[in-house]
């Protein structure tokens, strides 16, 4: 079953949540996060994304950003999970 479409308004800021398995590691050293970080510093740019707050656990991101446009979100997003 499809998960049903996500509203989304352009310039409105949005919370992000990323989760891994309770039990695993998403991130399990700080060279893994700042990699990450780096990653999405350029998706994010490359997208258009704005990026207000976030928090890295070792199992899960929380974000605070405003998308410019009805695509930003999920191709940043996209372009982060396929790496």
């Amino acid at each position: 079953m499809a998960r049903k479409a996500r509203l989304l308004s352009p310039g409105s800021p949005m919370y992000v949540q990323a989760k891994g398995l309770p039990s695993l590691k998403i991130f399990a050293s700080d060279e893994m996060k700042l990699t990450f970080l780096a990653w999405l510093r350029d998706a994010a740019k490359t997208y258009q994304l704005t990026i207000h707050a976030y928090s890295i656990l070792p199992n899960q991101l929380e974000m605070l950003v405003t998308p410019k446009d009805e695509f930003s979100l999920s191709r940043t997003m996209q372009s982060l999970c396929r790496r």
